[in-house]
């Protein structure tokens, strides 16, 4: 999640699906679970989805 340093984007979240390096304007807010990995091909951008959290 982008935080104030970022300024205007603040508040976006962002899906990497490449490791990036440590930048002290993000925050990492939840990782993907290894078994769940191989669904991150299905996003892409502009496509909706959504999170199911249990």
């Amino acid at each position: 999640m982008l935080n104030e340093e970022y300024m205007r984007y603040m508040g976006e979240l962002q899906i990497l699906k490449t490791n990036q390096k440590a930048d002290y304007r993000t925050n990492v807010v939840a990782r993907v679970a290894e078994n769940y990995v191989h669904m991150l091909k299905y996003i892409n951008g502009g496509k909706k989805f959504y999170f199911n959290i249990k």
